[in-house]
């Protein structure tokens, strides 16, 4: 996710050089039938275009947090992750894998693009 540059990383700077915003995204499984990566790719992208971040000022040396004044995380597109895996045997590969599948899965191909058709991240497996 950091390598697709979904976010706008100097909007995340609160003062140059000394504070910043850390995002973290958690994310909790409930079930599990396959093709957790790209659920949980969409989920935490639409978890980032969700957020609010307070208005943050500065009044001499001190940091004044408006938790009243919020402004969107600038997200500049939004990336869609496929999984391909590679079964022995089948010629095609697998999209939307349940979780037998994977199992029998020898290797696996994750593709992040765009609407513009820009490659925003690749991750192999096997």
């Amino acid at each position: 996710m950091k390598s697709s540059r979904v976010t706008d990383r100097e909007g995340l700077c609160i003062l140059q050089g000394k504070l910043v915003w850390s995002l973290q995204v958690d994310l909790q499984l409930i079930n599990d039938d396959g093709n957790l990566i790209d659920a949980f790719f969409l989920a935490a992208i639409l978890a980032l275009k969700n957020t609010r971040l307070p208005q943050v000022s500065m009044k001499g040396d001190q940091i004044l947090i408006s938790h009243s004044e919020q402004h969107f995380l600038n997200v500049h597109h939004l990336p869609v992750c496929s999984t391909f895996y590679f079964i022995p045997r089948i010629d095609e590969p697998i999209v939307d894998a349940t979780s037998k599948e994977e199992r029998l899965a020898t290797a696996r191909l994750s593709i992040c693009m765009n609407i513009y058709e820009d490659v925003c991240g690749m991750q192999t497996l096997g």
